[in-house]
């Protein structure tokens, strides 16, 4: 790794080796005046953006979960909601920024010539960012919120909501031998009881199996419309649909975020916490109390001390033909939650490497 990094910075300085026209590179807050500058750019750090996918489950009981031993003497029903949420996937992109701190000013003392095009093959390379590449593309920041749930049971039986009800009341009726009392018989409507619509559904489910049964035992009364195996499929489906109102419905959905880290180019060893999950309520911002911490922590590898102690780029700025860029170094990026190793990769952190300045000689 250092053999191929030495190559690359000798190749660099044979490339800014040749003639150029003068010109003064100088940082971007030290500029009086913009009316010799010819372009403008900034050295590159870089940001890791994390993507992770997630799966939740959610249970929601039936509504007739109270009823599933008694009509259908079926045991061991969940009764109460719950979510489960678990990392499925996570994955890290290195991103190349401005760094807010190293923007420069190239100045033209002489000619404008040929200068613009080393600019554009500088920032080609990486070793730069032109004003162009100052704003990366799908930055966003990640959002926390828990989806709801719709509503998952719609069918809950074949038959009306109300009942009809017959009341009887007397009133009394004047007759020859004098009043009597003489039955009145009304009826209303009214809403069935949960306990009945479950008798309903469950009555609904055994007519289905007696059905499903003499269909393949071929005691079915008349012919089978369409295919017998299509027909049996679709009573399995509607058996599956009408079970769902005792024991329960399972929802799985699949969501996915994007996370932010920017290594500081002080700290070549660090550690943040990207977010944190809870394994059932779901995902929290870095700062909340709720949930376990997913960790980052970052290992520089420090390949680029190979090129020595460099100036400061306060010293490299205002002499001519002067050309101030970055070279990157390496890095290791480990992504865990509790005891899990989610991630380990090797990533190219420009804010890890070395500023370096090459003077390109005029003509």
């Amino acid at each position: 790794m250092n053999r191929t990094y030495m190559q690359l910075l000798l190749l660099s300085f044979l490339f800014f080796g040749c003639s150029a026209p003068g010109f003064l590179v100088t940082s971007i807050h030290n500029q009086q005046g913009f009316d010799d500058c010819i372009q403008v750019y900034s050295l590159p750090k870089t940001t890791f953006t994390v993507h992770a996918v997630f799966k939740r489950i959610a249970f929601i009981p039936g509504p007739y979960h109270e009823y599933a031993d008694k009509y259908l003497a079926i045991e061991g029903v969940h009764h109460i909601p719950y979510e489960s949420w678990h990392i499925q996937k996570i994955w890290a992109q290195a991103v190349s920024e401005p760094d807010a701190s190293h923007f420069y000013a190239v100045n033209a003392v002489k000619s404008l010539e040929g200068i613009e095009k080393q600019l554009k093959e500088m920032a080609n390379d990486g070793m730069i960012l032109l004003p162009y590449s100052f704003s990366p593309e799908g930055l966003k920041e990640a959002e926390f919120d828990i989806p709801q749930s719709d509503i998952f049971y719609k069918d809950l039986s074949v038959k009306r909501n109300l009942i009809v009800e017959k009341e009887t009341s007397y009133k009394r009726v004047l007759r020859d031998s004098g009043y009597v009392q003489v039955p009145v018989e009304t009826e209303s409507l009214k809403l069935k009881t949960t306990g009945q619509k479950a008798e309903e559904a469950a009555n609904f489910i055994i007519k289905l199996r007696k059905r499903r049964f003499k269909m393949l035992t071929g005691q079915n009364e008349g012919p089978v419309p369409g295919n017998i195996q299509a027909s049996i499929d679709e009573l399995n489906r509607i058996e599956t649909e009408y079970l769902s109102l005792f024991i329960g419905k399972k929802v799985e959905e699949t969501i996915e975020k994007e996370f932010f880290y920017t290594p500081s180019a002080d700290k070549k060893t660090d550690e943040a916490v990207l977010f944190r999950i809870d394994k059932t309520e779901g995902i929290f911002d870095k700062m909340s109390t709720q949930g376990a911490p997913v960790m980052l922590k970052i290992q520089g590898e420090n390949i680029t001390d190979g090129f020595g102690n460099q100036p400061s780029p306060v010293l490299l700025q205002g002499k001519e033909n002067m050309v101030i860029f970055r070279y990157p170094d390496i890095a290791r990026l480990f992504i865990t939650y509790e005891d899990n190793q989610l991630m380990d990769g090797k990533f190219t952190v420009f804010q890890f490497g070395k500023i370096i300045g090459k003077r390109i000689p005029a003509r």
